[in-house]
């Protein structure tokens, strides 16, 4: 740009030039230099017309290319910029769901997404708000963060329909007695607090009777004969 001024400028200087030597050439009377005098100064106003021109659509296509190479940093130009973005606005609005069903059955924990990325983090209000790494949760913990994610995706996927039957099959034989309480008493707060049918698939002994689990289908072996039969309690 600095190029181009000056350019300018050094044409403004020709066109003085051009001038004198027209004054000069009308003093002397018409003649064929006069002609070209006036010839050449013509030519050089339309250059120098010209010139304001290309500086104004220079002035344009600069900001033009400004605009896109802030857009390019903002959301980069391959599409994954964009979609992480996406996919982080779209996390967000499902931490929140989540919570809002987490806090139905259990105040104790709510989860919170780390600052731009798909990161999730879980604050433990019995801890003094300790932020802990999802990692550290246990068996029990784990169910109940799993399951408000569960239920808050349900509810931000379904605008219309809302997700009244739920059958849940955890692995509940690998926990321990105190944190299969705390999930079983989860899902009946679940059931009487949300009115939603919550249906258990386990092979775990404790839970056929748990006071909890009023109806049960259980699947019975037929000896040794390799069949099975259904029965309903009670």
């Amino acid at each position: 740009m600095h190029n181009f001024m000056a350019t300018i400028q050094q044409r403004e200087k020709s066109r003085d030039d051009l001038l004198n030597e027209l004054n000069e050439l009308q003093g002397r009377g018409p003649n064929e230099a006069l002609v070209n005098a006036r010839t050449r100064l013509k030519n050089h106003e339309d250059a120098v017309r010209q010139m304001g021109d290309n500086a104004a659509e220079l002035d344009r296509l600069t900001q033009l290319k400004d605009d896109w190479t802030a857009i390019n940093a903002a959301i980069g130009s391959d599409g994954k910029t964009l979609r992480k973005i996406a996919q982080c606005y779209t996390l967000s609005f499902l931490v929140e769901h989540a919570n809002a069903e987490i806090r139905k059955f259990n105040s104790r924990y709510e989860l919170v997404q780390v600052k731009n990325s798909l990161g999730l983090r879980v604050i433990d209000h019995d801890r003094a708000d300790d932020v802990r790494d999802t990692t550290s949760l246990s068996g029990g913990e784990t169910f109940i963060v799993s399951l408000g994610l569960a239920l808050g995706l349900s509810s931000l996927s379904s605008r219309t329909n809302s997700c009244e039957n739920l059958f849940i099959d955890e692995g509940f034989g690998t926990l321990d007695a105190d944190t299969l309480a705390v999930v079983v008493d989860s899902l009946a707060m679940l059931q009487s607090n949300q009115g939603k049918k919550v249906g258990v698939i386990s092979h775990t002994d404790t839970l056929t009777s748990d006071e909890h689990i009023t109806t049960q289908i259980r699947i019975v072996k037929n000896g040794n004969s390799g069949s099975s039969h259904i029965e309903f309690y009670p």
